[in-house]
């Protein structure tokens, strides 16, 4: 079902989105939630029949001496936000999977894949999306994850 080889994501583990702030949203309660188009795009092909969302595992991270705070500002996002993955693997159909890969940043090894099938339609991986937000929440700089 995901790539060869890939490795389920254990349900401890923390997720880290990377999230440009224009994916950020009011909540409409005073606060701040990511937007669905922050879960949607951009899908990264895993095979003819699957696609995914890219994360990094903090547990990976933290394996590399580095902190979740530290992906903050990485490449052109600004912000950081984070989920339990198994509450995330519950919801997301392909489940949550390891995917590390080598494009020369060096959180690389930590990334991983919330999977969903490539040709859902827009209305359902927005659906999708919008069920996975609300599980997400803000890194803060100052946090010591």
């Amino acid at each position: 079902m995901h790539r060869d080889g890939a490795q389920q994501v254990a349900d401890d583990e923390t997720l880290l989105r990377l999230v440009h702030p224009t994916q950020v949203v009011p909540d409409g309660a005073g606060g701040l939630r990511l937007s669905s188009a922050a879960l949607t795009f951009p899908l990264v092909a895993t095979s003819d029949d699957l696609a995914g969302v890219s994360v990094y595992l903090e547990g990976t991270v933290k394996a590399l001496g580095r902190r979740a705070a530290d992906l903050i500002g990485a490449r052109t996002f600004d912000e950081v936000w984070f989920a339990n993955a198994g509450v995330v693997d519950a919801e997301a159909p392909g489940g949550v999977v390891e995917d590390p890969v080598d494009q020369g940043f060096w959180a690389d090894p930590a990334h991983a894949l919330i999977v969903t099938p490539a040709e859902v339609g827009r209305s359902a991986l927005k659906n999708l999306a919008r069920r996975l937000a609300p599980h997400f929440s803000a890194l803060e700089p100052s946090e010591d994850r």
